[in-house]
């Protein structure tokens, strides 16, 4: 994504429209960010994104005090969105079965040769994608689902939980806020966000109802 290309396409258009207006870019993470916390009501918030990708990042971590100040951002490269949505193709359960992989996982049991496949490091995290593609050498697409199945199903549940947690840990060492506003669409993993309201580093946690693309817009005109 070329902020600069694409500000000159919106340029044209508008011209060619004679529409005359101004228009402000706003970063795809940034305006999740801000969909979160300006609807929270919370003063002082730690932010988290997580999504398939935006620009060139997946994971983004701010700070909100008034202003949304930037603190993190991890590349696409280690994106559990689209990590998620993989092992929900492996899966058989298609290619929007990501609430179906999370309702698999409870009937599984963590695998270490399973888990592996991200790792997960003090503040930071990296998606093994040779873990990633050995795994879908040896796992048969569509059918019922297996023994093998729910436990791979369970293993990135809590490769995401861990993620999550200590994203969240890096923003509370940041700031000292212990409340949490969370946006993109990885962020509708209801059973990820019960596990980060039980974490000490958090006392109350505002979910962005429309947490997908879908609410960007909202967060550009807050922005």
């Amino acid at each position: 994504f070329n902020t600069l290309i694409n500000r000159r396409k919106l340029e044209r258009k508008y011209m060619q429209k004679r529409m005359g207006l101004d228009f402000e870019i706003v970063r795809h993470h940034v305006a999740h960010a801000s969909s979160a916390y300006r609807a929270s009501g919370f003063r002082k918030a730690n932010i988290l994104v997580m999504d398939g990708s935006g620009e060139k990042y997946s994971t983004s971590l701010f700070v909100g005090d008034g202003e949304i100040e930037p603190v993190k951002d991890i590349p696409e490269s280690n994106s559990m969105g689209i990590l998620y949505t993989f092992i929900s193709l492996i899966l058989g359960l298609g290619r929007f079965g990501q609430g179906k992989t999370m309702g698999l996982a409870p009937y599984g049991t963590p695998r270490p040769e399973y888990v592996k496949m991200v790792e997960v490091l003090h503040h930071d995290y990296n998606v093994r994608m040779d873990h990633v593609r050995e795994l879908s050498r040896h796992i048969l697409y569509g059918g019922e689902p297996t023994k093998e199945h729910q436990d791979i199903a369970a293993s990135l549940q809590e490769a995401l939980e861990r993620v999550a947690i200590e994203m969240v840990d890096c923003l509370h060492e940041t700031s000292g806020y212990k409340d949490l506003c969370l946006a993109g669409g990885v962020v509708l993993n209801c059973s990820m966000n019960g596990v980060l309201l039980r974490t000490p580093m958090v006392d109350r946690v505002f979910v962005q109802p429309a947490a997908s693309d879908a609410g960007t817009a909202l967060g550009a005109a807050f922005q």
